[in-house]
């Protein structure tokens, strides 16, 4: 399971102290009380994203979320339907070779009627 997102006004400290700054990540991070792997990771989205400090006015907290963290797109049918003809053909088949292996074996007659298990 992912992590959970930090709030949106930390995720604009991190952008403002790393492009203002210029501090390391590190020292955003102990700033911030946040992991170096995390300011790695916002300042990465950031600059995917074409964007810099400070922000461009236009972009609300919602907006540069969207702007960060894109919604993956809806992914299509990674399988083919499968072929419920042949499949039920198989399952013949495979019916068919039971019983084959259960007369061969003597558990059933060849002839199809029932012989009591003294007969046999």
């Amino acid at each position: 399971m992912p992590a959970k997102r930090k709030a949106m006004r930390k995720i604009k400290d991190v952008l403002r102290l790393k492009f203002q700054t210029d501090l390391s990540h590190e020292r955003i991070g102990a700033a911030l009380g946040v992991s170096k792997g995390a300011v790695t990771k916002y300042v990465q989205r950031a600059l995917a994203a074409g964007l810099s400090w400070p922000v461009a006015p236009e972009l609300d907290d919602a907006a540069l979320e969207a702007v960060l963290f894109p919604r993956a797109p809806a992914r299509a049918a990674a399988y083919a339907a499968p072929d419920f003809a042949l499949i039920h053909h198989g399952a013949e088949r495979t019916a068919i070779r039971r019983l084959i292996s259960l007369i061969c074996a003597g558990w059933l007659p060849h002839d199809n009627r029932f012989v009591p298990r003294a007969e046999r």
